[in-house]
């Protein structure tokens, strides 16, 4: 029985998974399903005027030696890896809490 219930916390994450990454696909399905019967608001057309900016002189970057850092015109990819980590390491523990629930039970 413990293992049944090991595989279905296992499908679960994996569901969670799958909804996660495709809400913005599910979202915009129903957004075009059910559009017609939402009411559309209406946006106001007024014009911005942009404020002028005051050019300063940029400092220049001093450079540690020893030190690194990501290149400017790159972001470190995060996100959607952390999440399945975090998915996957709390299957991992919540397993081992069944496992460890379960021999209490069996011993009285």
């Amino acid at each position: 029985m413990t293992s049944s219930r090991l595989i279905l916390i296992f499908l679960g994450f994996i569901f969670l998974i799958i909804v996660i990454l495709s809400s913005g696909r599910i979202a915009g399905g129903l957004r075009d399903r059910f559009g017609k019967f939402l009411p559309i608001g209406k946006t106001a057309t007024t014009e911005v005027t942009p404020t002028p900016t005051i050019e300063a002189e940029t400092p220049t970057p001093t450079i540690v030696a020893g030190t690194t850092s990501t290149p400017s015109g790159q972001i470190p990819a995060t996100g959607p890896a952390d999440l399945v980590y975090l998915l996957l390491g709390g299957s991992l523990l919540a397993g081992f809490a069944l496992k460890g629930i379960s021999k209490e039970s069996i011993k009285g």
